[in-house]
């Protein structure tokens, strides 16, 4: 629920000119959040394509990493100790040790509440426990989280209540249902809400159209005007008011007649005033509008700034933007003026440092002094403020320091932001570095200058690569034609086509004499010589010898490997966990893998027992719990061709179509003997006509099609997205697309609307789409970096 009316704010003011370019430097992570006793960091990791991805880590307390630099993502560990973990699009956990205590094998996967976490597999939702078990079965549409030993859960569309042992204790019946809170949970039935105890007896009567959790022993509903309610069903509010929001469980924010007031949870006024509109409080204090002016109030309700200003932004740590007319300024949580809104935009670079501008001309501004510490006189800045910050000007660039003084002269061509005390600078072409004293420790010599790895750079001379320390003393010897990062813990080198593998301390953990060398798994590289193939741990240790045919990827936490023309699985170890035996194996999916042993597919699980008979002569494949048998139209003579559920039985008869896929986003294309392509459901209902000339499986809610030679997408319905019109489409990444057009290249978002414009000439190699905010284009011969607005990236 929302309060009508909007705050005269300003959040965020980024001035044009303001933003320099700038580079990661040393760090031996890109990114690093700190939690009480451990520590999540993520690298930007190269593809060696030019593209990256992030991958997480987990540090102790004395920054030793206890979760390997692999994951795609891991949010904070809940007070069981577990950590929500994602890797290769699944989801499992891992412990404070690092231990991946359970599998990254779900579709999805939430925090544990009360020693149980929700889980979702093939549409489905179910809870675990912390040791990995099912505590449930899998087998809901939808649930909400433990709350007082219960977790409301829906099945065939109505919600009941179940125990951590899976079992109902309040009946399917509602039609909708909140968590348990104070005792009590909203219902829903017939249109109508109510509250239930934890034995399903109805204590407040459904006679509400809205009702929200209880919270401090109240709780607001609605019949069409709002009021609040204690659990006796007493009203504390009555039901006549316009709206009513419960911020931080503590005071109420009542609006009545178009204006809106401060209330206790007794029901108490505790702002004499009744203001426009009342925020959501920040930092203990909440922005207030009367009369088309911003001020603001605490707790108590008492007026803290008056609303006499145009307009005031969020506070944050006490401080917040403050505007006058067109002007800038920031106020103290206290209404202090800590700068004159005087200036056309400032932005905040931290440590009490301000950019501000007035017109093109910058300078420095700080708050705690509460004056201008160097003249408006440069043309542009740096983004952060490490004590010393870039700036620009008439061309030229230079530092500054915290109190405003020049540390270097203005005569570079660039400086990038600084970081671990050290900046970059070029000049006439050349790159080289000063410290944060603005002292130049390596002169402008080299023809490029990369990103650290830990605490050494990459630097190149007339074509050869190597690497420097901040002091500029070589470390790894200017020789290599070319250099990868890996992780910015490793350095890939080249020499006369062979490759190597050399740590941050300019050690090799792999000396120069592979064919290929690629990140695999979590700590693991994958090299190559003479067509064989090895993998070696970050160490060098070495985990599985030079001497198979081929070393898939890891799912699921095992690889299939070949050696001897025999297929069989290892573990992260390098632990034969299946022995080699099968003809043909590919990575495991839902806790399936399929094999082929002569001629006959089957099934195995994680331990290498037979899940599925080895009965098929063609392809078969899980995904979202069915196996597509026989689909290719090279099996179009095998029986049976269809799908199978997981205990092996034929659900679905696929025989009268030429070829079918695997289901995705519980959708899967069919082709019929015309070449037309379609979609079923998993009942084998047709659902979009076969009418495509080519039909690719749902991602994020959207299908490639080609209709009458054209490329487009179509959402679940069968709708067009946009206009099915381009020569060649990717698929969605992070919400944009790619499309092409008479040799350019675009993206539209899910809308189909062309959000950056068809004008670049090809994409980085290798890559479809954006990651991580930004993708590579190419256009009239150059390289670079948009964002998802389209613009440069330097």
């Amino acid at each position: 629920m929302k309060v009508a009316g909007s705050l005269i704010v300003l959040f965020i003011f980024l001035m044009t000119g303001l933003g320099a370019q700038t580079q990661g430097a040393a760090a031996r992570y890109d990114y690093i959040k700190n939690y009480e006793g451990y520590s999540i960091v993520y690298n930007r990791v190269s593809d060696n394509f030019g593209d990256y991805n992030r991958k997480y880590a987990v540090l102790n307390a004395e920054g030793k990493r206890i979760a390997p630099l692999m994951y795609d993502s891991i949010r904070p560990f809940s007070k069981e100790g577990l950590a929500v973990v994602k890797h290769r699009n699944k989801y499992g956990y891992i412990n404070r040790s690092g231990a991946e205590t359970v599998p990254a094998q779900y579709d999805q996967a939430f925090d544990f509440t009360e020693g149980l976490a929700a889980v979702k597999r093939h549409g489905l939702y179910g809870f675990i426990n912390t040791n990995g078990t099912l505590a449930t079965n899998i087998e809901f549409g939808s649930v909400l989280f433990f709350s007082d030993g219960l977790a409301g859960v829906e099945k065939d569309g109505y919600w009941g209540f179940i125990g951590k042992d899976g079992k109902t204790v309040i009946p399917f019946k509602y039609t909708d249902a909140g968590s348990f809170h104070e005792g009590l949970a909203a219902v829903i039935s017939s249109g109508l809400t109510g509250y239930i105890n934890k034995t399903g007896t109805m204590v407040i009567p459904q006679r509400y159209s809205l009702g929200e959790d209880f919270w401090d022993g109240v709780a607001v509903v609605s019949n069409g005007k709002y009021g609040v309610i204690d659990k006796t069903g007493k009203e504390i509010l009555p039901l006549e008011f316009e709206a009513i929001v419960q911020d931080d469980h503590k005071v109420l924010m009542v609006t009545g007649g178009g204006k809106t007031s401060l209330y206790s949870l007794a029901g108490k006024q505790l702002s004499p005033e009744r203001y426009d509109e009342i925020q959501y409080f920040h930092d203990n204090v909440a922005l207030v509008v009367k009369n088309g002016k911003a001020g603001a109030i605490n707790k108590e309700g008492q007026e803290i700034i008056p609303p006499v200003h145009d307009g005031i932004g969020r506070f944050v740590d006490g401080l917040a933007v403050l505007v006058k007319g067109s002007k800038y300024g920031v106020i103290s949580a206290t209404g202090k003026t800590m700068m004159p809104p005087v200036y056309d935009g400032h932005r905040n670079l931290g440590r009490g440092i301000y950019v501000v501008a007035k017109g093109k001309n910058l300078g420095l501004f700080d708050i705690n002094a509460g004056k201008e510490i160097t003249a408006l006189r440069y043309d542009g800045a740096g983004t952060k403020n490490n004590g010393v910050l870039p700036m620009y000007r008439n061309g030229k660039s230079g530092y500054v320091n915290g109190q405003g003084k020049e540390i270097t002269a203005f005569n570079y061509d660039q400086s990038l932001d600084m970081k671990d005390g050290i900046g970059i600078v070029a000049l006439d072409k050349k790159a080289g570095f000063v410290d944060s004293t603005g002292k130049e420790t390596v002169a402008p010599m080299y023809d490029e200058v990369s990103a650290f790895l830990s605490d050494l750079l990459l630097v190149s001379d007339k074509g050869k690569y190597g690497y420097i320390d901040k002091k500029g003393k070589i470390v790894i010897p200017i020789q290599y034609d070319q250099v990868y990062t890996h992780s910015r813990e490793f350095m890939e080198v080249v020499l006369k086509g062979k490759k190597g593998l050399i740590n941050n301390e300019g050690t090799f953990v792999y000396d120069i004499k592979s064919d290929w060398i690629d990140d695999h798994d979590y700590d693991l590289f994958l090299v190559k010589e003479k067509n064989k193939s090895g993998l070696i741990r970050a160490t060098g240790e070495t985990v599985l010898p030079m001497v198979y045919e081929r070393i898939e990827d890891f799912s699921e936490g095992l690889a299939a490997v070949k050696l001897n023309d025999k297929w069989g699985y290892v573990d992260r170890n390098g632990k034969e966990i299946i022995p080699r035996q099968f003809d043909e194996a590919h990575g495991f999916n839902e806790g399936f893998a399929t094999v082929r042993s002569g001629s006959a597919w089957g099934a195995i699980d994680r331990a290498g027992k037979t899940a599925v008979p080895f009965k098929y002569t063609g392809s078969l494949y899980f995904s979202e719990g069915l196996g597509a048998v026989n689909s290719s139209p090279y099996d179009a003579d095998k029986t049976p061709r269809g799908y199978i559920d997981r205990k092996d039985n034929m659900v679905l008869d696929m025989k009268r179509y030429k070829s079918f896929g695997l289901f995705s986003e519980s959708l899967a294309t069919v082709q019929d003997n015309a070449g037309r392509f379609g979609y079923i459901n998993k009942a084998g209902n047709v659902v979009i006509p076969l009418k495509f000339e080519k039909a690719e499986s749902f991602r994020d809610g959207a299908a490639e099609v080609k209709l009458y030679g054209r490329s487009g997408f179509i959402n679940q319905r069968g709708n067009p997205i946009g206009t099915i019109k381009y020569d060649d489409v990717g698929y969605f990444s992070e919400g944009l697309a790619a499309v092409w057009l008479d040799k350019k290249v675009g993206f539209i978002n899910k809308k189909g609307e062309e959000v950056i414009p068809l004008v670049f000439d090809k994409l980085g190699y290798w890559s479809n789409g954006f990651k991580n905010g930004r993708v590579k284009v190419y256009q009239n011969g150059a390289q670079f970096y948009i964002d998802k607005n389209g613009k440069r990236m330097e």
